[in-house]
This record gives C-alpha cells, sequence and structure tokens, in this order.
C-alpha cells in the first residue's frame, strides 16, 4: 500500500469504529513513565513497536526503556524500535552507540533508523524527519497505543534537576485509533526513507562497553523507583483499568508523501477551529502559524458565538518566551516567533496569545475545544511540522478527557504574560519581556567576555612563567 493511498484515503479504517474506545491522559512524567512501562512488561503483550525523534541512551528514563525493550525481546515478544537518524548522531541528545545497538539486536529487537544519519546535521535538518512519539502493543489480541509530544529523555518527563524541565502531555488510547495507529506504522516501516540498522557483531563494538551499559541498566526498575521517576512496581501497572470510555477518537497522522489528507494535522487542526462554537485553549512549542492556519485563526477570532452575537469566539494560545524556549542557533525560531507577532496584526478580538516564562519550558502540544474535543499530536505550530515531518497524534471527543487537558492549558495561559489580549498586540508588555530578556543576555555576554580576559591574562602569567 503506497503511503499516498494510504494518507489520502481513510476508509481502510472502516469496521474499526464498533470497538470500545478508551483514553486516559498522561499529565505527568511519572504517569507516562509507569503508563509506558507497564505495557512493555506485561506479560500478556506479545507485539511492541516504538518510534521517536529523540531518544538519550544515557539517563534512568533512557536507559529504562531499553532494558524494558531487552527483556521484552528475550521473552520471546516482536519489538521493533524506530529512532529518527539524527538521534543517532546525537542530535539532542548522546550519540547512540552501537554497542546499545549490538545490545538490542542481540536479544532479538530489531532496531530502524529514519533517513540517513551520517549527513552533516545542518544539512539533514533541510529533509524531512521523523518527529513521531509512539508506543503500540499488542496485548491479549488488542492493541493499545501511548503517543503525544514526549520525546524519549528525562528532561521531557520532567524529571532533570539539573535542566529546566519540559511541561508535556500524552495520552493512552485503546480502540480505532490504535489499530489505525498499527497501520501507519507498518507502513513507515516499508517506506525507503527508512533502513534496519546493518546486523553488529562482536568484533564491530567495544565489549567492556557493552558489559559496562548492561551493569548500568541492571535492576533499573529499582533504579527509577529510588530517584521518584515511578511510584508503583511493574506487577501494580493497572492503569488500563483507569481508561475512560469516549465518544469518539482518531489517529491522524501527516501524509509522508506531502498530499493533503483528511487525516492530516494541518488539516485536523483547522477543522476544529473551524467547528468551535466557544473557546480553544492551547499549548505551543513555538507560534509560527503557516499562512493557512494564520487565516483560518483570524476567521476563528472574528466569529460569534451562536448563543450571544455581543460576543466573539476566544482562542487562548500559549507559547515559550525568550527565557524559557528551546533556543536553537540554527533555526533561530524564538526570533521568528518574535517577528511573527507584528504577522499577526489583525487577528479578531478573540484572540489571546500568552508568553510562557519559566522556569519549565512548554514542549508540549495540545489543543482543546469546548472542553470536549481535543488534538494529542507530537506537532509543533510552523510549516516543517505541517508540511516536511512526519507527525503524528489522536483527535479525541470526551468532556472528561479534554477537561483534564484544559484545565491545565487555562492555568498555565493566566499565569503567562499576555502580549496579544482580544486581538490587540500589546506592545509595552511585550517590549518589558524582551527588555528584561535582553538585559539577561547582555549581563552573560559581559561575564563570558570577563572569563576570557581572565584566561587570556593567566596564559600570559602562565607563559612569562614557562619562559
Amino acid at each position: 500500500m503506497s503511503f499516498l493511498k494510504f494518507g489520502s484515503d481513510y476508509s481502510i479504517y472502516r469496521g474499526l469504529a464498533s470497538e470500545q474506545q478508551l483514553a486516559k491522559p498522561l499529565l505527568t512524567g511519572e504517569e507516562s513513565l509507569e503508563a509506558r512501562l507497564s505495557l512493555i512488561y506485561d506479560p500478556d503483550v506479545t507485539e511492541i513497536n516504538f518510534s521517536t525523534f529523540v531518544f538519550e541512551i544515557n539517563d534512568l528514563v533512557g536507559q529504562g526503556h531499553i532494558a524494558a525493550f531487552i527483556k521484552a525481546a528475550k521473552e520471546g515478544k516482536k519489538v521493533n524500535f524506530l529512532v529518527d537518524g539524527l538521534s543517532l548522531e546525537g542530535f539532542g541528545s548522546s550519540k547512540f552507540s552501537e554497542e546499545v545497538i549490538y545490545m538490542l539486536q542481540q536479544a532479538g529487537v530489531n532496531v530502524y533508523f529514519y533517513r540517513n544519519p551520517k549527513l552533516a546535521k545542518h544539512i539533514a535538518l533541510k529533509y524531512r524527519r521523523m518527529h513521531d512519539k509512539l508506543l503500540m502493543v499488542v496485548k491479549k489480541g488488542e492493541k493499545y497505543l501511548i503517543t503525544g509530544g514526549r520525546n524519549t529523555k528525562k528532561l521531557y518527563f520532567a524529571l532533570d534537576e539539573a535542566e529546566k524541565n519540559a511541561v508535556e502531555f500524552e495520552v493512552v488510547a485503546k480502540g480505532a485509533a490504535a489499530n489505525q495507529a498499527f497501520q501507519y506504522y507498518d507502513n513507515v516501516l516499508e517506506s525507503s526513507a527508512v533502513d534496519l540498522y546493518r546486523p553488529l557483531s562482536e568484533w564491530d563494538v567495544d565489549l567492556s562497553l557493552v558489559e559496562a551499559y548492561e551493569e548500568k541498566i541492571t535492576g533499573n526498575i529499582d533504579q527509577l523507583r529510588d530517584a521518584g521517576f515511578i511510584n508503583r512496581d511493574v506487577s501494580e501497572f493497572v492503569f488500563v483499568d483507569e481508561m475512560t470510555p469516549v465518544d469518539d477518537m482518531k489517529f491522524i497522522h501527516n501524509d509522508p508523501n506531502g498530499a493533503r489528507a483528511d487525516s492530516s494535522i494541518m488539516y485536523e487542526l483547522i477543522k476544529m477551529l473551524n467547528e468551535t462554537e466557544v473557546e480553544i485553549y492551547g499549548d505551543a512549542q513555538y507560534f509560527l502559524p503557516t499562512d493557512e492556519l494564520r487565516e483560518a485563526l483570524q476567521k476563528a477570532a472574528r466569529r460569534r458565538l451562536q448563543t450571544d452575537p455581543a460576543k466573539p469566539v476566544i482562542l487562548n494560545f500559549t507559547t515559550n518566551g525568550k527565557n524559557s524556549a528551546f533556543y536553537n542557533e540554527d533555526w533561530k525560531t524564538t526570533d521568528l516567533m518574535y517577528a511573527e507577532l507584528e504577522n499577526l496584526q489583525g487577528m479578531g478580538e478573540g484572540f489571546n496569545l500568552a508568553i510562557h516564562d519559566g522556569p519549565d519550558k512548554i514542549h508540549s502540544k495540545v489543543m482543546v475545544s469546548d472542553g470536549k474535543k481535543c488534538l494529542v499530536w507530537s506537532a509543533n505550530i510552523d510549516s516543517r511540522s505541517f508540511a516536511l515531518n512526519l507527525e503524528v497524534g489522536v483527535k479525541i471527543v470526551s468532556e472528561e478527557v479534554c477537561k483534564a487537558y484544559r484545565d491545565n492549558l487555562k492555568k498555565r495561559h493566566s499565569q503567562g504574560v499576555k502580549v496579544y489580549k482580544y486581538g490587540k498586540l500589546l506592545r509595552d508588555r511585550l517590549t518589558d519581556h524582551l527588555r528584561k530578556y535582553h538585559r539577561l543576555e547582555s549581563e552573560l555576554g559581559q561575564r563570558v567576555r570577563s572569563c576570557k580576559e581572565l584566561i587570556k591574562v593567566l596564559f600570559l602569567r602562565l607563559i612569562r612563567y614557562q619562559l
């Protein structure tokens, strides 16, 4: 089956809607880690499919996944492990060592990577990347799915005390959406952009490093519990019993061939904007809407409530500020976002944008409409996510499930610095925010210059001493 057909013809999923659909919001790193490990370690699970953009092999979260995948494969479970090629080369994480790949292969894990990781990073970034975050299992013939915006690194589980942690959400789902995700994953593995990592032998790796890593991951569950990363024993992971029946749920994804489809991220986002009757709350790592999305936002922010024509539909978005953002020197996304604020002039009076200014960082990708429809996905609000990357998520219709996300989004939006309020750019607040950032940036630059001068003086004294 071609990607084009898969992406544009949703009829292949017909007949699955009658299956009971269940979902549970995963609002904290502990909840998400427990849910993931409970599925991988479950003795009734027979197949595990995993994909991610960033994977850190040298922290407890990444090591916990590696240990779980190895144990599952040794027990005879089918385990597929797919990571973007940039992660193999250390983009956003430590370089993925061949010793770890060797360990996975020796246990029986199928290790795949998306696109050639040997390309220079600045070149590879210009190509389509696999930005998916998926964990799927088959348990007693039934399929379960965990997805959202969380990479596999303790930073994204808000468990890293040394760094600014990420605000992140996921969802665990059962039913038609999980079945749809399996079909999508199979097609990704069959694509020409995905390669099975070459088989490694003991001659290709440093066996002393293999032994050292095996020692690190031994007893990983106890290490995670001692660190406070999980609160329950593996045998007590019964979160499936806590899942909520939902009215409807659909797996959404971008077509890897770039074709527009009724399951694409952009399509579902614009559809939600068009259908919203009262309000939207949304989080975005950065806010860089395409022309098409900007037009849809403007239309929604100018629309009036059906129940009260004197009031507008309200759009409440929250994104990172300069002090809290994931800032990438190559993309300059944060600078682009501030320039984009000027382009948002003319938004309707229902548009509100707040700047989240730390100490944590927004990495979640969630949107809630009217408190009863929500999108939980891997995509950022930018052209790369909508038109280039592989991105996935689920659309859920359920007041109970969506309320959990909405409450979190609303609280964060109320605490942010409002730079757009009722469709008007509050220049004073934005200027104050930027002035604060640039002052901190200037102070940091002065400290760096002072350190350089000190090093120079010490170096010259050392040279004189040597002479």
